[in-house]
């Protein structure tokens, strides 16, 4: 199973132009891992450490997804996926 992924940013249409899909937890903690260490130098993640629960709000009509935040505890949020991972 696959799932798609978009950062946080200002607008949902600027979220939307950096989407990108993942096969496994794995492969997306690891691309979070490098995203946040280049821009935080935040180092390790363990896969434990990276929160995806249903979004409030559940289905967006205007993208079509089963919205899930992905967060981590002490940065907050950093973007939702389109199914749970």
């Amino acid at each position: 199973m696959s799932f798609k992924y978009r950062k946080q940013r200002g607008t949902l249409s600027e979220s939307m132009k950096a989407v990108k899909e993942f096969h496994s937890r794995s492969d997306f903690v690891k691309y979070l891992q490098n995203d946040l260490d280049k821009e935080f130098g935040i180092g390790e993640l363990d896969l434990n450490e990276v929160k995806v629960k249903k979004y409030s709000d559940g289905f967006d009509e205007r993208i079509g997804w089963d919205t899930h935040v992905v967060y981590l505890d002490g940065y907050g949020v950093l973007g939702f996926t389109d199914a749970p991972v």
